[in-house]
C-alpha cells in the first residue's frame, strides 16, 4: 500500500519520478523533432517550385533572347561553323 501524505494523496516515489520527468522529456522532444520536420518540410517545398519557375524563365529568356539575334540576321551556328573552318579544307 503507497503511503500518504499529511492531505491525504499517495507519496509518489523517486524512480515514478523520475520516470515521469523521462516521459515529459521524450514527449517534449518528439514534438520539437515533429516541428523540425515540418519545418524542412516546408521550406523544401517552398524552394523546389521556386527552382523550378526560375528554370523554366532562364529558359525563355534565352530562347527569345538567340531568337532575337537570329531574326536580326545574324547566320545560324551551323553556317558560322563552316565558314570559319573553310581554310582547314584547302590543301597547303
Amino acid at each position: 500500500m503507497l503511503k500518504q501524505t499529511e492531505s491525504g494523496e499517495p507519496k509518489r516515489q523517486p524512480k515514478t519520478v523520475r520516470r515521469d520527468f523521462l516521459h515529459l522529456m521524450m514527449v517534449i522532444l518528439g514534438v520539437v523533432l515533429w516541428l523540425a520536420l515540418l519545418v524542412l518540410t516546408y521550406y523544401t517545398l517552398l524552394t523546389l517550385p521556386l527552382i523550378v519557375i526560375v528554370t523554366i524563365l532562364l529558359y525563355l529568356l534565352f530562347t527569345r533572347r538567340s531568337d532575337k539575334l537570329k531574326n536580326r540576321g545574324w547566320q545560324s551556328r551551323e553556317s558560322d561553323l563552316d565558314e570559319t573552318h573553310d581554310h582547314l579544307d584547302e590543301p597547303k
